[in-house]
């Protein structure tokens, strides 16, 4: 009986809070490879659901892998659209190409909020778990929660 209590105050916990407590702890082992591999297999792609399909053929997506392919989704979709923004197209109107670049951005970025905090995760924990080799990746992240780029409002 003295593990009743302890199993009441962690349902409790989950039923007010949302998430189990151990769900805030950094992401390791199983979970950091799911992130990881997510990563690789989104590639520069703008879009979370390419990868998301491909592996539900074979398993469900794991939280971890869904993050995963959401921060993969944003770094593509961020990258492009500052290319895009500097690099105009040379008919003097990219309007509808910066449109649909802000689009892809803001889906993107949707997604990894939603995913990251299912998990009750913080961008640091989610960007260390990553393991990329992109210095500015959690400084992007914290200013992009600020609001969408200019050009995109």
């Amino acid at each position: 009986m003295p593990r009743r209590p302890a199993l009441v105050l962690t349902i409790l916990a989950v039923l007010l809070v949302g998430r189990s407590p151990v769900a805030a702890a950094e992401l390791t082992g199983d979970a950091q490879a799911d992130l990881r591999r997510a990563i690789a297999m989104v590639g520069a792609k703008t879009s979370d659901q390419p990868a998301l399909r491909e592996e539900g053929k074979t398993r469900p997506p794991s939280a971890a892998f869904a993050l995963g392919a959401a921060l993969g989704a944003w770094r593509g979709a961020s990258a492009l659209l500052a290319y895009d923004l500097v690099h105009p197209s040379g008919d003097g109107d990219d309007s509808e190409a910066i449109a649909a670049d802000c689009f892809d951005e803001k889906t993107a970025f949707t997604h990894l909020e939603s995913h990251a905090q299912a998990l009750g995760l913080p961008p640091e924990q989610v960007v260390n778990a990553a393991g990329l080799a992109d210095a500015g990746l959690l400084a992007s992240w914290k200013t992009r929660r600020s609001g969408p780029p200019p050009r995109c409002r």
